[in-house]
């Protein structure tokens, strides 16, 4: 199950006003070379989901960079514990 669909599942129960859920993802590449060959690769993804949990005008926070249901889980049990 994606990152958005498990994160609207255990936000779905929660006794809310509104969410917000930002799923950001980056990609880096970098080489370098010395007289023509090259000496170094290497290549990175960095991926996060950033939830806000809205109720009666306040707001809970919550991030992971760790895209399993159980990190899921926990940030929105943070994000409800800050309303």
């Amino acid at each position: 199950m994606d990152p958005i669909s498990v994160l609207k599942d255990k936000i779905g129960t929660l006794p809310i006003d509104d969410y917000e859920i930002c799923l950001v993802e980056s990609r880096s590449f970098s080489t370098e070379a010395k007289e023509g060959q090259i000496e170094f690769s290497q290549e990175a993804v960095e991926r996060g989901v950033a939830i806000r949990l809205f109720k009666e005008g306040r707001c809970g926070f919550g991030f992971t960079s760790d895209l399993g249901v159980g990190p899921l889980a926990r940030i929105v049990a943070i994000a409800s514990q800050g309303l």
